[in-house]
């Protein structure tokens, strides 16, 4: 039997209950998210462990296509999120008046296309001392 797969079983079932208990006693509580993130990630975990550790190549297939499916549209809404940003900052501007709380989501999109490249102009174009900083 392997002992750290089961006492992750068992802590991962005990961060459950200490969910549960809070989410029982007062359920509009923003604690109680943060318990369950503290739960799910665990819990994810372990059943990966768990998955791999059985050796089943159809159970690795049948719960790492949903995996990499998944990884993948996070990934490609992560690669668009500044593209995003920048559309709803357009919409916010067209829609709203033009204060500096009405463009934080251009000014954020912005900054995320603007940053790398200054990063990548910065670090080929600084003598190396500089670029330890970067």
């Amino acid at each position: 039997m392997n002992w750290q797969l089961f006492w992750g079983w068992v802590g991962t079932i005990g961060l459950f209950f200490i969910f549960m208990g809070f989410y029982l006693n007062n359920r509009s509580r923003l604690f109680n998210g943060i318990l369950f993130n503290i739960f799910l990630v665990p819990f994810l975990i372990m059943s990966a462990w768990s998955i791999f550790a059985t050796n089943s190549k159809i159970l690795i297939a049948v719960f790492g296509i949903p995996f990499v499916i998944i990884v993948l549209t996070l990934s490609l809404l992560f690669a668009f999120q500044s593209i995003l940003l920048i559309w709803n900052g357009f919409v916010v501007w067209r829609r709203e008046s033009h204060s500096l709380a009405n463009s934080l989501t251009l000014l954020l999109g912005v900054s995320l296309v603007v940053v790398p490249i200054i990063m990548h102009i910065l670090t080929h174009n600084l003598p190396e001392f500089w670029n330890t900083f970067f």
